[in-house]
């Protein structure tokens, strides 16, 4: 049988196997979950697709404008595998499977086994809780949101209740990675999915889970109903001296200015900093202590070039920016030129 089937053939094959009396196995029942159809039976699949999680962390307006938009979208509650892992029927079944592994637990417990392992909260064995944590990539839903998430073809609206509580559940953890790395997705929340797949793959260098953490954070902060496709232009993003990206701020770029964070011209001047620091990469100083030197200067490009030029005739300054940024600091009144003498004369020695 083909990894389409309905939910009324889903329900033959489970009941097959009540009636075969063997054993039901914890690998039998993930395999008709498995078979079952992720086919939007609502809207064409190049629709835009709509992913969630935490919702009921979203401002209710949010959540409002979530739930009306998925009647148009293409949403994984019009499939035949969200129907039937939401039925009663199939629930109540899975409850029996675990209380017949379980003998011994509460009410409340196998209550609570249900939703770990239908979840993906925590990895069962034989339907017996491993005591593992699965932060969402076991389990039935893990399992229907995979294929769900690798099937998808252009547009992705994101609604993330709570990005912090997003970390250990299936969005994070299963959707996304499918997102980033399998699917035909080409944007989400407004934003060219390319744009989120060079971050996540120059930043795998640095680890998967980091790399994964900052694209979902960054994520989570732009707007479902964002149209600005520059979006990440405003997230303040960290370099080596190789010009290779080692760190990104997920917060929007106004909320991580640390000095005078609530001036245009400063939001202004971290983006000159960069633009700047890209364009010189030769330049020993760091994105971030170029920046700062950069906003002490007031925004003087000029004087910028000409402290991070003098300190350069430094053969052992392993930070330009940053070394300029300490001479400066010990002038009187942070005078550039000063600096500028101090730093010249000391190189040439």
């Amino acid at each position: 049988m083909e990894n389409n089937i309905t939910v009324d053939e889903a329900f033959e094959l489970i009941d097959d196997l009540e009636k075969s009396g063997k054993p039901i196995t914890q690998e039998a029942v993930e395999s008709i979950v498995s078979k079952l159809s992720v086919v939007d039976n609502v809207v064409d699949s190049n629709a835009t697709t709509i992913l969630y999680t935490s919702t009921d962390k979203l401002p209710s307006s949010v959540f409002d404008q979530a739930f009306e938009n998925s009647k148009t979208m293409r949403y994984i509650g019009h499939t035949e595998a969200y129907n039937f892992l939401e039925s009663n029927k199939f629930n109540s079944f899975i409850s029996s499977q675990l209380r017949a592994a379980n003998p011994t637990a509460s009410n409340a417990e196998i209550s609570q086994m249900v939703k770990d392992y239908m979840g993906g909260a925590e990895i069962f064995e034989n339907f017996q809780p491993t005591g593992i944590k699965s932060n969402g990539t076991t389990g039935a839903w893990a399992d229907v949101s995979r294929r769900f998430a690798a099937e998808t073809t252009g547009d992705v609206v994101a609604y993330i209740g709570d990005i912090d509580d997003a970390s250990s559940r299936i969005w994070w953890n299963t959707e996304m990675p499918e997102i980033l790395e399998r699917s035909g997705a080409t944007s989400v929340n407004g934003v060219a999915i390319d744009d989120y797949r060079f971050l996540y793959t120059q930043l795998e260098e640095q680890g998967a889970d980091k790399a994964l953490d900052r694209v979902c954070r960054t994520i989570g902060n732009v707007p479902a109903d964002n149209i600005n496709s520059n979006y990440l232009d405003d997230v303040a993003v960290y370099f080596d001296e190789t010009g290779k990206i080692i760190d990104i701020d997920p917060a929007p770029l106004e909320t991580v200015v640390t000095m005078d964070p609530d001036t245009l011209e400063d939001i202004i001047t971290k983006k000159e900093a960069k633009s700047w620091w890209e364009a010189n990469a030769s330049s020993r100083g760091s994105y971030k202590s170029t920046s700062e030197l950069l906003e002490t200067v007031d925004g003087n490009i000029d004087d910028l070039e000409r402290l991070v030029s003098s300190v350069n005739a430094w053969d052992d300054a392993e930070d330009s920016a940053e070394l300029a940024m300490s001479v400066l600091k010990s002038t009187n009144n942070e005078n550039v030129d000063d600096a500028i003498d101090i730093l010249s004369r000391s190189g040439n020695d």
